[in-house]
């Protein structure tokens, strides 16, 4: 059975969302603190950042959990909360995508551990694949609907977060590595054997995200379409989410310096490439993720794309025209309906409560309905 993203990826590129960290210290967030556990303490501001992320027209929304594995709680005394906040972290970004009315996938953000694999460190892989694994299983009774594993600098390390999911669950996997200047990982793989060996595991996308920004990262995912090319393998899909350039202290504040407009530009050279999903990393925000959005729907329109699946520029123009209460056109056909001839015969009707949806946006219930 094809899974939507599959079904997704088929109709045109995608897109993914931009920078939980950024927006959360944005609004007053300490960098001293684990915003993983602002899921539960600060709920309302981790929903507002989704809700602004889908309304900015992502496809792929992922979940406040980068960081939300028990190596990375242990140091802020919840080690022990793994489940609840990843569980709540999923819930989260649900209630956002049903407010929104918006058929986003959630994404199970898992992130790296924190600590030096062996042989170079102290982490052995078996108790790097447990950590993994109580993340992955709360992610999935939270409800994900794929695995999106970023930022990892080692293959080993990525190696065993693959292994922790595919034990759990056949979702589809995104597995992205982070790249230095140099163009290799910080273990030191080039773009070719990070594709080899990722191939090989069967993830569903292979990618890199991070780094230092579009100019930088750009020429790695290049490099990957091109041995994937000459392997004849172009049909895994290749991912790019680059950080909105190298960050800044200024006045007290951590600052990127791409801007909106630039991150539409990397949009559209990353599918005219050959990538599949885009998105950024730290230091982008709605902002950004809109400005790719409109790249997207524009690329995907001049190449005879169905964009409409992708938030489309039309369906967005749409919108704006009528409010959400009339964007399903609700006609009265013609003769007496089932209800009527029932009730006209005298037989009994059973009828079915349907909640309505958390947003002002019917289509998703009606759809289900």
């Amino acid at each position: 059975m094809s899974h939507p993203l599959f079904d997704r990826l088929a109709a045109g590129p995608l897109l993914v969302d931009g920078a939980m960290g950024t927006m959360l210290y944005a609004a007053g967030a300490s960098l001293d603190e684990a915003f993983d556990l602002l899921t539960l303490t600060q709920p309302d501001q981790v929903l507002g950042v989704h809700r602004a992320y889908l309304e900015a027209g992502s496809d792929i929304l992922e979940t406040n959990t980068f960081g939300a594995n028990r190596l990375k709680l242990e140091p802020f005394g919840y080690a022990d909360r793994v489940r609840e906040v990843n569980r709540k972290a999923v819930r989260l970004a649900r209630e956002a995508r049903e407010i929104s009315g918006r058929s986003a996938l959630i994404a199970g953000s898992m992130g790296p551990l924190g600590r030096t694999m062996a042989p170079f460190g102290t982490l052995e892989p078996a108790v790097a694949r447990r950590v993994f694994r109580e993340q992955v299983d709360a992610l999935l009774e939270g409800g994900v609907d794929l695995f999106l594993i970023e930022t990892i600098g080692n293959l080993n390390e990525m190696e065993q977060a693959i292994f922790a999911v595919q034990e759990a669950s056949d979702l589809p996997i995104i597995a992205s590595m982070t790249f230095a200047e140099d163009g290799q990982t910080i273990g030191g793989s080039t773009p070719e054997q990070v594709v080899e060996r990722l191939r090989e595991l069967g993830v569903a996308v292979v990618g890199a995200n991070c780094s230092v920004g579009p100019q930088r990262l750009l020429p790695v995912v290049e490099s990957m379409i091109h041995y994937l090319q000459g392997e004849n393998c172009t049909t895994l899909p290749v991912s790019c989410m680059p950080n909105a350039g190298w960050p800044a202290h200024v006045a007290g504040r951590v600052m990127y310096p791409s801007s909106a407009e630039y991150f539409a530009e990397f949009a559209r050279r990353a599918v005219e490439a050959g990538v599949q999903i885009v998105g950024g990393c730290c230091g982008t925000t709605p902002a950004h993720t809109a400005a790719m959005r409109e790249a997207l729907d524009t690329w995907s329109i001049s190449h005879d794309l169905p964009c409409a699946t992708n938030g489309s520029i039309a369906r967005r123009e749409k919108s704006r025209r009528k409010p959400a209460s009339a964007m399903i056109d609700l006609v009265a056909p013609e003769g007496p309906t089932r209800l009527q001839e029932k009730l006209a015969r005298g037989e009994f009707a059973v009828s079915v409560e349907i909640d309505p949806p958390k947003g002002l946006n019917p289509a998703k219930a009606l759809d289900g309905a």
